[in-house]
């Protein structure tokens, strides 16, 4: 009987591909129903041991947490990629400045709008940077005011 907050189970290592539009998140989220079909699923975080969960077997995947190598503001501030949600929400961010540059007529602020600072030099950090990168020089056509 699995304890999760989530549903399904996402291959975290392409959310950037979600991020960028190149994949459907269904392509990277599988249903825990559909996987375990034979279980029973209770949805919810593990706080504290006030229910008796009997089992066969016991798998303990208990994640882990951003590393923001204790840079001031970039908790407060950054957009995180750990979950579907968050490649969605950047992806929004990204094409929303894109649409805001594309009405701005200083040269210089338009430019400081279309700078994207990506804080991780692993694979992740990279596959985000490159993302980020082709979705960001993807509309050209449609919005041919801006400079990139």
């Amino acid at each position: 009987m699995p304890v999760s907050t989530e549903n399904c189970v996402v291959f975290n290592p392409i959310l950037h591909e979600v991020a960028a539009g190149d994949l459907p998140s269904a392509h990277i989220c599988n249903p825990l129903p559909k996987l375990l079909r034979r279980v029973t699923i209770l949805m919810g975080n593990v706080t504290q041991s006030e229910r008796e969960i009997s089992y066969d077997h016991l798998v303990l995947a208990l994640g882990s947490e951003t590393n923001y190598s204790g840079i001031p503001g970039i908790r407060d501030h950054a957009m995180g990629i750990r979950s579907l949600g968050d490649a969605i929400m950047l992806r929004a961010g990204v094409i929303a400045m894109l649409k805001i540059a594309s009405v701005e007529s200083d040269t210089e602020r338009r430019k400081r709008m279309l700078t994207f600072v990506v804080m991780s030099g692993g694979l992740a950090g990279v596959e985000t940077v490159g993302a980020i990168n082709d979705l960001a020089r993807e509309p050209a056509a449609v919005w041919p005011d801006r400079s990139a």
